[in-house]
Parts: C-alpha cells; structure tokens; sequence
C-alpha cells in the first residue's frame, strides 16, 4: 500500500465534500475504484453520465432514493499512470452537483 498523490487527494476530498453536502451525510471517499452495488440499485438508479462524475452520481441518486451505502476503508495502491484530471474533473463533480439539486428543486 502506498500513499495518495496530493493532486489526486485533493481531488477526491473536494468531491467527497460536495457530495457530503448534498446528501446530509459524511461521504469519506466518493472516488474509491471499488464498489459494490447490488443489481437492484444498478436497475432503479438511472444514470446520464458516462465518465469520471458517474460514480457520483450513482452515489447520490441511489442514497435519494432510498438506498443503504455503506463504506469500507482500503488502501491506495499506487499506479503509474492515472486518468483523473483534477481541475476537469472536479469541475465536472461540480457541474454535476448543480444539475442534480436542480433537478431536486
């Protein structure tokens, strides 16, 4: 196990904040590769997003509909190459959390 790059802790702790927000609940990390999410969820949540912010919102649309989420700490493993862009991709998390309070409204 190794440690975290800044940029990409950065990244996750402003999305996980946003999502926190959102949903009235502490979210300690909202960008975690893996999941588990019962096909039930996969079939009820509807999602229109296809890139990095569709873990997101999955997240928030399952917990607004009702949905448990549970959280299991895991460890960084360390890769030689990411594909996160954390000025786009936060600004997507962003983007992503106006359009779905909005449609909440």
């Amino acid at each position: 196990m190794g440690k975290m790059p800044l940029h990409r802790l950065l990244s996750n702790r402003i999305t996980s904040t946003f999502i926190s927000v959102m949903l009235g609940r502490r979210i300690e990390d909202s960008q975690s590769g893996f999941r588990l999410v019962k096909a039930e969820v996969l079939r009820a949540v509807k999602l229109k997003r296809d890139r990095y912010d569709m873990e997101s919102e999955l997240l928030v649309k399952a917990v607004w509909m009702g949905f448990s989420v549970g959280f299991v700490r895991v460890g960084v493993v360390p890769s030689g190459k990411s594909f996160i862009h954390p000025f786009r991709d936060v600004f997507r998390a962003i983007t992503l959390a106006s359009e779905l309070l909005l449609s909440k409204a």
